[in-house]
């Protein structure tokens, strides 16, 4: 039997009242209202037709004919657009994880994964400025952005009396990011951890500090703009040599913790705050140290902003 499954350069996220895909190889956009997105969500999790037309009809409480061709429509549509793949059985719907270790919170292609009790991280948070967040990013939004960083271009950036760099310039990676790292439900689990105000927004970049280069971070606290929690996500597959988060109080001289990277996807959070100074130190050798960082902020309100601009373009495909 023909099954369904999601195209493997598509994320999407719950925005407002819109289900927002994103096809990240052509950036673009499609907005699914309730009805679709109830449709598209069916479609991740059972992967063949007759059975999310069971499924929408039951939650829906209609009956299967009356849903049947508003799947079908969808269906045909999302082929075309290339959002969806037909394939036999066994490529269907996701199949389920294996055991094995399973982060706490976890960013996917979907959503966000909390598989463990978000206290603990908050109790983790008070006594010390940060929280280790391993395999943060899952394998297959991983795979995305991966590509994504490797196609596009890095411009030099300074940050006067702080630091330079390189920065990704605007493209399929960022685009990719910028929907992830303010999804509504991750900024609700950063809140409850940072045990803050409600974060609105998500505020980062993709750098590059490269060895025998210059590039440099000095101590800075980035306590403004409504800046409270700051997240750093390691993008380097390969170790590299130095580049280590350093954080102390500002009425110390010297750093008071290390934080590492840790590995490929993985990522720290840390307290933002005037009393507080933190850095990355140089890279040597001959690895650079690649991330996606930057600030969870109390406003401006990303989803209010964000469907602005969206409602302004003129529709690749919104439903």
């Amino acid at each position: 039997m023909t099954t369904l499954r999601i195209a493997d350069s598509v994320i999407s996220r719950e925005i407002g009242r819109s289900l927002v895909v994103l096809d990240v190889e052509r950036r673009a956009y499609f907005q699914l209202d309730r009805t679709a997105a109830a449709i598209w969500r069916s479609i991740e999790a059972l992967g063949r037709v007759d059975l999310v037309v069971d499924a929408c009809a039951s939650s829906f409480a209609l009956e299967p004919a009356n849903v049947d061709r508003d799947v079908r429509e969808l269906v045909e549509d999302a082929v075309g657009w290339g959002l969806l793949l037909e394939g036999s059985d066994e490529n269907g719907a996701t199949p389920p994880a294996q055991p094995g270790d399973v982060p706490v919170l976890s960013v996917g292609r979907s959503g966000i994964q909390i598989a463990g009790d978000v206290e603990d991280l908050r109790r983790q948070f008070v006594e010390q400025p940060y929280v280790d967040l391993p395999g943060f990013v899952a394998p297959g939004l991983l795979s995305i952005v991966e590509r994504a960083v490797e196609q596009g271009d890095f411009a030099d950036r300074a940050h006067p009396g702080i630091g330079t760099e390189v920065c990704l310039e605007s493209g399929a990676a960022t685009s990719a990011c910028q929907l992830v790292f303010n999804d509504p439900a991750l900024l609700d689990a950063v809140t409850r951890i940072a045990g803050c105000s409600a974060l609105r927004c998500f505020d980062g970049r993709v750098y590059r500090l490269e060895p025998q280069s210059g590039h440099y971070d000095s101590w800075h606290s980035d306590a403004a703009h409504n800046r409270i929690v700051g997240l750093s996500v390691n993008l380097s597959r390969e170790p590299y040599d130095g580049g280590v988060l350093e954080i102390r109080r500002a009425v110390v001289a010297e750093a008071e913790h290390t934080v590492g990277s840790g590995a490929f996807g993985s990522a720290v959070l840390f307290r933002i705050s005037p009393e507080l100074r933190h850095r990355v130190t140089a890279v040597h050798g001959e690895r650079p140290r690649t991330a996606y960082a930057g600030w969870f902020r109390t406003s401006p309100d990303f989803a209010d902003a964000f469907l602005r601009v969206l409602d302004s373009r003129p529709a690749a495909a919104a439903r």
